[in-house]
């Protein structure tokens, strides 16, 4: 992350998901093999800090970027978009964190433990 301001920062984010899923015969229903497939995705992430205090901060954040991926044998190259209403960092150099997103990278939430250097 870059910060530019005591509210905005700017953050590089790239994503690795694995996908899988069975597929169906359309006519009788039955399983009739597995799909498989990954996607990579990158994007710019801004974040505005609405709480910043020096051990505590919560954000809103979006980002706007590009993936690609291959799925069931066919291969795209697409826009990807992300938005996290809410999320949060607790910690000086070594922080948690967390954030709940919708988007095209991924739907839930995600947590872990960063350091800033």
């Amino acid at each position: 992350s870059f910060n530019f301001r005591h509210w905005f920062s700017l953050a590089i984010e790239a994503g690795f998901n694995g996908m899988w899923g069975n597929t169906y015969d359309k006519y009788d229903g039955q399983r009739i093999g597995t799909a498989r497939g990954v996607s990579f995705a990158i994007m710019p992430h801004a974040r505005i800090y609405w709480v910043n205090r020096k051990y505590v901060r919560f954000y809103t954040g979006f980002g706007l970027g590009v993936a690609l991926g291959k799925y069931d044998g066919y291969f795209e190259v697409y826009p990807s978009a992300q938005f996290s209403p809410v999320g949060l960092t607790a910690g000086k150099k070594v922080f948690f964190f967390a954030e709940g997103s919708v988007g095209t990278a991924y739907m839930g939430g995600k947590f872990g433990v960063g350091y800033r250097f």
